[in-house]
């Protein structure tokens, strides 16, 4: 893992995983500044406190899960997806123990992004096309798992795979879809569980493969998106234009995306081994 400084625009540190430790994937800080990170391959939740320069981790309950995204809830809580066994998961770091594990009903749906709104409602992806949901959870109802779909019943959704998720500013969901040229939008005031009433989805410009997948929402309404294989950062604004950047060559953005001070964009160039700093609102061109 490093460290980079946004202010001196340099890299500070770089911190060596111990032993056991296995490639991270996707990581949060919570607000004692500790690290907590993803190990797909190891299925292990991993902890690094900067402070005490100390590392730990845990193993899941279940077997090969695939932990992939996480985030923190109100409670400090570390909610994350099981990506292999179509479950979300949490950790209690009060106690240092994993705690409830839901499975979502399809047996293939591979949950993949995940976000956590204000009420505590842990909303997440499914990210099969054959399922291509998107769910939440609420810990502390008798609601259960719900589920929304993206199109009305019967509608194709070849292509349609939910990646990355985010909470915007009004409350709103939003999730890139895949191989759709397209992001999604749920309104939860709208939404009816098992239906798409309170979903819209938002297509680009295709101009040979797409592959959209990482996803951060703007101070001013605007919605950031990163699209792989055409190596580009697009947003889509407020009035519903969308505009693209391109990046260098062989960068393939995927889902490292984040938005910070509301002014500069940082994207990781998965291929290219680079961060990308960009200042917002970004100096784009319509297609």
């Amino acid at each position: 893992m490093a460290a980079f400084s946004l202010a001196e625009r340099r890299w500070q540190q770089t911190v060596t995983l111990p032993q056991g430790f296995s490639q991270p994937l996707n990581l949060v800080v919570d607000r004692l500044g500790r690290i907590w990170f993803t190990m797909f391959m190891t299925n292990a939740l991993g902890m690094y406190d900067p402070g005490l320069k100390v590392f730990k981790q845990w193993s899941l309950k279940t077997r090969d899960a695939g932990p992939w995204d996480l985030a923190i809830d109100s409670q400090g809580h570390i909610w994350f997806t099981e990506h292999y066994v179509n479950k979300i998961g949490s950790f209690d770091p009060t106690t240092w123990e994993m705690g409830r594990e839901v499975a979502t009903p399809a047996s293939d749906s591979h949950p993949y992004g995940l976000a956590i709104d204000a009420h505590d409602t842990v909303w997440f992806t499914e990210n099969n096309d054959a399922v291509a949901l998107i769910a939440c959870y609420h810990p502390n109802t008798q609601e259960g798992l719900r589920e929304y779909r993206i199109r009305s019943r019967g509608a194709s959704m070849s292509g349609v795979t939910p990646h990355s998720i985010r909470v915007a500013s009004d409350g709103k969901i939003w999730w890139t879809e895949g191989w759709a040229s397209a992001l999604g939008v749920l309104d939860p005031m709208l939404a009816v569980a098992g239906t798409n009433q309170g979903v819209k989805e938002y297509f680009y410009p295709g101009m040979g493969a797409t592959h959209t997948s990482g996803l951060a929402m703007g101070t001013r309404g605007e919605v950031y998106f990163t699209d792989s294989l055409r190596e580009t950062v697009g947003v889509r604004t407020p009035d519903g234009h969308f505009a693209f950047l391109k990046l260098a060559p062989n960068a393939h953005p995927h889902d490292g995306v984040l938005l910070i001070g509301g002014e500069t964009l940082c994207v990781l160039e998965e291929f290219a081994n680079r961060l990308e700093l960009l200042a917002v609102p970004l100096s784009i061109t319509h297609p």
